[in-house]
This record gives structure tokens, sequence and C-alpha cells, in this order.
């Protein structure tokens, strides 16, 4: 496929992909969307470029999914934590439970393995098994808090930003 990073191109998201990332193809190549849902069909931008592969991020949402929803994290996207919250929760637990069937098969080589429902949790908010934070003299700033970067200087302690 002759993709070259920087490029759009528009393609409908067909699944999920281990990470969250939605797949697309362009004539049977393969291309990961970062917080894309299957259903969705959208202009991306390719940020990495591989032979058999590429990654994209989205530019437009030109139509989308009717399992998307509108995420209740505001920092969704920038901190890294919330990488489901665009699907519907019910869609979330079907996708995982496919996830690990497929990890087994293609990973594990491992055919026709009984893969029971995934248990939903009575909390879907507000909670954490794991969380990484990081400490750097680089502080990063959401686009809306720029103008702050001089009064509060560069010390930072945080959750890393996805690709960081």
């Amino acid at each position: 496929m002759k993709l070259r990073k920087g490029e759009l191109i528009e393609l409908t998201i067909e699944k999920m992909a281990y990470g969250a990332h939605g797949i697309g193809r362009i004539d049977d190549f393969v291309v990961f969307v970062r917080s894309a849902v299957p259903g969705d069909r959208i202009t991306a931008r390719i940020y990495k470029k591989k032979r058999a592969y590429a990654e994209a991020e989205i530019v437009e949402l030109i139509t989308p999914s009717p399992d998307r929803e509108k995420p209740l994290c505001p920092f969704i996207g920038y901190c890294g934590g919330c990488q489901w919250q665009q699907i519907r929760y019910e869609k979330q637990l079907q996708y995982k439970r496919e996830q690990v069937k497929e990890s087994l098969e293609h990973i594990g080589g491992l055919k026709d393995v009984p893969v029971l429902d995934t248990i939903p949790s009575e909390d879907i908010f507000a909670y954490r098994n794991k969380m990484e934070f990081s400490f750097s003299d680089l502080r990063w700033f959401l686009p809306e808090e720029l103008d702050r970067r001089e009064l509060e200087g560069n010390f930072a302690f945080g959750l890393n930003v996805p690709g960081t």
C-alpha cells in the first residue's frame, strides 16, 4: 500500500484491536485508529507507516457509530487512562471478550477455546486497578491551559500522555 505519513484517508472502522484502537482497511491494508469505534466512518491522518500496517488519528468523524457515546472524562485522549469511554459499556464488554478469544487463537495457537462472557462491573466509572505516575521538569498543558505556562512553571506530577 502506498500510504505515507501525514496523509489523510477516509475509512470505515470494522473492529476493535487490543488497546482500544479501531481497525479499518484500505485495499486489505490494516490501519489502526486511536479512539475509533466499529461503525465509525472517519477521515484520519496517518502518523506511523510500517510495511504491514499503519497507525492513524481521527481528523473528522464523518458518521459516528451507533455504539459511540460521549466520554464522561474531559481528559480522554490526553492522559491515556480512559481508552474505552467513547464506546457504550455493553459493547466494551463484547469487544474485550473478543480480544481474549482472538489472543488465545492467534498468539496461543488454541482453537475453539470457550471464552465466557465478560463479567460487568457494578461501577463502570471512578475506579482504577492500576495507576502509573511520573515526575517531569517538562510539564504538559492542555490546549486551553497554555496561557498558564509561565505562571505555573514546568514541574509536573501525573499520568503520561499517550505515546510519550
